[in-house]
Formats: structure tokens, C-alpha cells, sequence
């Protein structure tokens, strides 16, 4: 009984979390470190960032193997699997104003990355979109019979954005900014 019960632990922190990048899949995981090789500050960016209370919630609302940083889908609708993931940013973010500058006090510089997949299994960087917004944040795809690439924070309509795919790319379908 204790085997069981250690072997589901250690399943189920690998399932719901997204503790390091060997925590995706084996492909989007090569494929990433291969991205990062190229791609001076950025960083892998680890769920525990966000506060605990926060992610219980976020998991309470969008259930329990959801993976605020992390996202697998066809986003492009070509029937091939996709991913996309939020990273880490050097530096801190620039506002252009001090009221701005304290009313966001909690942003942090972050990157969106999709990756299309291809029929051969291979990956290629599709979008990349430089973020200012707290660690609150998720990606997830919109409901609806053509659902499309999103981003949100958490219990907030500011700086939401869906990305539309557009050739072999994506294009944000609405301004971010609130």
C-alpha cells in the first residue's frame, strides 16, 4: 500500500506540476533546452513561482493538471501538436510613467513562446512575445469551436491577449495593454 501510494506522489507531481523543464514532455523539453542554448536571459520559468494559495485556486477553477505556464494543443489547427510556454525575462520591466511604474510594482519580465510542430516531429519557434505581468499569469486556449491561444492573469482583465494563427505564425488578435 505504501508503494502505491508513494508511486501516485511521484506520478502526480510530474502530471500537475511544471517544477522543472524535465517535467515536459521529453520532445518540447529537448526542444526548449535547445531554445534556451540560444537565447541569452531567458529561463525555464518554475510553477513554485507562484504563490501557493494562488496556484491551489487557479487549479481549483481551471482543474487540477492545469499548468499555468505550460500548454500542449493544435494551436495553429493543422491537427499536429503544439506547445507554447512562458519564460523568464532578464531585467526588470520599464513602465513609461511612475503611476505605472507603482500600479505594477508586481510585473515581471516574461516571454511567450509557441512552437508549431511539424509532421516529422520536429518544432519551430512560431510566435515569441516579450510580457510585463505579474507571476499570476497563465496560457490557455479560448472555449468555443475555434479556440485560439490565450493569455491571462489570474482574477484580471488587464493585459489579456489571444494570439490568432496567421501563415505560419501568430498574431495578437487585441491590443494587450488595459
Amino acid at each position: 500500500m505504501k508503494v502505491i501510494i508513494l508511486i501516485i506522489m511521484l506520478l502526480g507531481s510530474s502530471v500537475l506540476g511544471q517544477k522543472s523543464v524535465d517535467d515536459l514532455r521529453p520532445k518540447h523539453a529537448a526542444e526548449l533546452q535547445n531554445y534556451l542554448a540560444t537565447h541569452d536571459g531567458e529561463g525555464f520559468l518554475q510553477e513554485y513561482a507562484i504563490d501557493d494559495k494562488t496556484l491551489v485556486e487557479m487549479r481549483d477553477y481551471f482543474g487540477k493538471s492545469f499548468k499555468p505556464y505550460y500548454l500542449t494543443g493544435d494551436f495553429n489547427r493543422d491537427r499536429i501538436q503544439d506547445f507554447a510556454l512562458l519564460l523568464t525575462r532578464s531585467g526588470k520591466p520599464v513602465f513609461a510613467t511612475t503611476e505605472d511604474a507603482e500600479s505594477r510594482k508586481d510585473d515581471q519580465n516574461l516571454m511567450l513562446v509557441v512552437f508549431n510542430g511539424s509532421a516529422k516531429g520536429s518544432f519551430t519557434v512560431a510566435h515569441r512575445e516579450k510580457i510585463e505581468a505579474p507571476l499570476s499569469c497563465f496560457i490557455r486556449m479560448t472555449d468555443g469551436k475555434r479556440p485560439k491561444l490565450y493569455f491571462g492573469v489570474y482574477e484580471s482583465d488587464a493585459d489579456t491577449f489571444i494570439l490568432a494563427s496567421a501563415g505560419s505564425g501568430y498574431i495578437v488578435e487585441y491590443d494587450k495593454s488595459p
